[in-house]
C-alpha cells in the first residue's frame, strides 16, 4: 500500500489486499452455503468500501468474477477507470444522480440466470455484534430488496451480512496503517482545539479549530462531539458548534474526536481543562488512566470480554470510585462489539477477543450515584487500539495525560 500525492492523501490498497478480502468472503460464504452475495451502498458504504474499494453495488459470487455496479454523477464515465473490479457497470444511462440500484442489480442477475433454489445473501438486511452496531435492524432499502427478489424467484434470498461482518472484523497491516492515519489526524485536530481554548473563546471558534485541522490533514470526513461546562454539572453533547464563550475557570471540554480516512475512522477522546481544576479531578484522573492502562494488558488474543471487564473495574475497588467499561469497535463505520455503560453486556460473556481487532477504548471514573447524569465528573480519555497476541496496542501516539488549556 502507498500513499497518493493526492490533496485527499487517500491510501491506494494493493492487489494482495483485495485478494486477501476475497478470499475471506468466499471462506464466509461457503461457510453458510451462499452462491452470491449482493452489497448494496445505499444507506452506508462500508461493506461496498470493504469488497470493492469503492462505492457501489456490489454482486459477488462463490466462485468467478464479481460486477460493480457504479452509481451517482459521473458514474457512467467512472466505469472506464481502473479498479478492483474490472466488470462494472452504472446503474444509469448518463450518470444521474437519481440512482436505482434495485433495477440495476435485478437487471445483472437476470442476466446470470441463476439456477434453481440458488441461496442469495444481501449484506446489511439485519445486524451483527461485530458491524452496523448502530443499525440493529440493517440499512438496505426495502423497495431495493423487492426488485432484487422479483428478479430472481427461483432463488432463496437471505441475510448475508454474517459473512461480511467476520470477514471484516480483524484487520489486516494495510487496513491499521490506514487508521493510524485517521489517528494521526485525530491527534491533530486535538492540538488544535488546545492550541485555541481559553477563557472567554468563542466555543464554536474553537470547535471550528477542531474540524478545520481535521480538513488540512487530509480527513475525507470529519467529526467532533463537544461536552462543555464546569465539574459536577450534567455537559450536553454536540456535533456541531456549541453556543457560548468557554467560562474563564474551571470549565471542561470534553471531545470525542473521529475522522476518517479512505473510509476507516478512528475515535480518541481528549479532555481538556481551562482555568482552575477541580480537586476531585486527580483522583477520578488518576483512575481513568490505570483503567484504560490495566484494559490494554487484559485486552489479548483469546481473552474474554467479560474477564476483560471484570479486570478492569477492579481498578476502582476501594478507592471510593466506580469504573464502566466502555469501548467500541472502530474501522469501516460502526464496527463492535459495543460494550458500552447503558447497553447489557450480557451477550458478550464468554466470546473471545480477535487478534486484529480495532477499536476504540475509554474507560471512565465515576462517583457512585452519579453514573446517570451525563458527564457529572467527566475527564475520560480514550484511544483507537488493536487486539494483539500480548495485549491492546495503541495507535495513536500521544501522551496520556490531562490537557490543561
Amino acid at each position: 500500500m502507498h500513499w497518493s500525492s493526492s490533496p485527499e492523501h487517500r491510501a491506494v490498497f494493493t492487489a494482495h489486499e483485495r485478494e486477501r478480502r476475497w478470499e475471506r468472503i468466499r471462506q464466509g460464504m461457503d461457510a453458510v452455503g451462499l452462491d452470491l452475495l449482493v452489497v448494496l451502498p445505499q444507506w452506508l458504504i462500508d461493506d461496498a468500501l470493504y469488497v470493492a474499494n469503492q462505492s457501489g453495488a456490489v454482486v459477488f459470487p462463490l466462485t468467478g468474477e464479481p460486477t460493480l455496479i457504479i452509481g451517482g454523477e459521473g458514474s457512467n464515465v467512472a466505469t472506464a477507470a481502473e479498479g478492483w473490479i474490472a466488470n462494472r457497470r452504472s446503474a444509469t444511462a448518463r450518470g444521474s444522480t437519481r440512482v436505482p440500484y434495485g433495477e440495476a442489480v435485478a437487471a445483472c442477475l437476470e442476466e446470470l440466470k441463476m439456477p434453481p433454489g440458488a441461496r442469495v445473501g444481501v449484506a446489511g438486511l439485519g445486524a451483527s455484534h461485530l458491524v452496523h452496531v448502530r443499525q440493529p435492524e440493517g440499512y438496505v432499502n426495502y423497495s431495493t430488496v423487492m426488485r432484487i427478489r422479483e428478479a430472481i424467484p427461483q432463488c432463496t434470498l437471505v441475510d448475508g451480512t454474517s459473512v461480511l461482518a467476520e470477514a471484516r472484523h480483524q484487520k489486516s497491516e494495510e487496513e491499521l496503517e490506514v487508521m493510524r492515519r485517521s489517528v494521526r489526524v485525530a491527534e491533530a485536530s486535538a492540538a488544535a482545539i488546545a492550541e485555541h481554548a481559553r477563557g472567554g473563546a468563542l466555543q464554536a471558534d474553537v470547535f471550528g479549530q477542531g474540524i478545520l485541522a481535521q480538513m488540512r490533514e487530509g480527513a475525507e470526513e470529519q467529526s467532533l462531539s463537544w461536552c462543555a461546562g464546569r465539574w459536577g454539572e450534567m455537559k450536553w453533547r454536540y456535533t456541531s458548534p456549541p453556543p457560548g464563550e468557554i467560562a474563564a475557570d474551571s470549565w471542561y471540554i470534553l471531545t470525542e474526536i473521529g475522522p476518517s480516512v479512505r473510509g476507516y475512522n478512528s475515535q480518541i477522546s481528549e479532555p481538556f481543562v481551562v482555568g482552575r481544576m477541580d480537586p476531585q479531578t486527580s483522583e477520578v484522573w488518576e483512575l481513568n488512566a490505570a483503567a484504560f492502562t490495566r484494559a490494554c494488558a487484559l485486552m489479548k488474543s483469546g481473552a474474554t470480554w467479560d474477564a476483560v471487564e471484570e479486570g478492569v473495574k477492579e481498578v476502582g475497588r476501594g478507592s471510593g470510585y466506580e469504573i464502566d467499561f466502555l469501548i467500541h469497535g472502530r474501522g469501516l463505520g460502526n464496527e463492535g462489539p459495543m460494550l458500552i455503560p447503558v447497553d447489557t453486556h450480557e451477550p458478550f460473556k464468554g466470546m473471545p477477543l480477535k487478534e486484529g481487532s480495532t477499536f476504540v477504548l475509554k474507560p471512565f471514573a465515576y462517583p457512585p450515584g452519579s453514573r446517570y447524569v451525563a458527564r457529572q465528573h467527566d475527564v475520560t480519555w480514550g484511544d483507537t487500539i488493536v487486539v494483539r497476541r500480548d495485549g491492546a496496542e495503541r495507535l495513536g501516539t500521544r501522551p496520556l495525560k490531562l490537557v490543561e488549556a
